[in-house]
């Protein structure tokens, strides 16, 4: 659960990026094993979840830029560059199992304690 007063902390960001968010669930709902069987339908692909500040695991020190900080999500990295995110939206579209698939420019944000 976030802080009721949020905490003043330094953080760094990676380069941009662009994801295909797969699906979108209540913050802190999503389990690690979802995230690994939806790996190996992207097994040349990183796919990601959010659990930032979930289960007061000071572990849980990565966020993501562009998302909605109140969900949780699962994502398949599509790229650095616009056109090659697209094509990747095209492949999981062609999947048919996500069809709320959209694309992401975001960055990792790794928060220090």
């Amino acid at each position: 659960m976030l802080s009721e007063k949020p905490l003043a902390r330094s953080e760094e960001r990676s380069l941009g990026f662009y994801a295909v968010i797969l699906r979108s669930v209540p913050r802190c709902t999503l389990a690690e094993v979802e995230r690994l069987r939806l790996q190996e339908l992207f097994p040349r692909r990183k796919v990601f979840a959010t659990h930032f500040e979930c289960d007061g695991d000071p572990e849980n020190n990565v966020t993501y830029s562009g998302v909605d900080a109140t969900r949780g999500f699962v994502a398949v990295y599509a790229g650095e560059d616009r056109a090659t995110a697209q094509e990747m939206l095209e492949v999981v579209r062609g999947t048919a199992r996500f069809p709320g698939a959209n694309l992401r420019l975001m960055q990792v944000i790794l928060v220090h304690p």
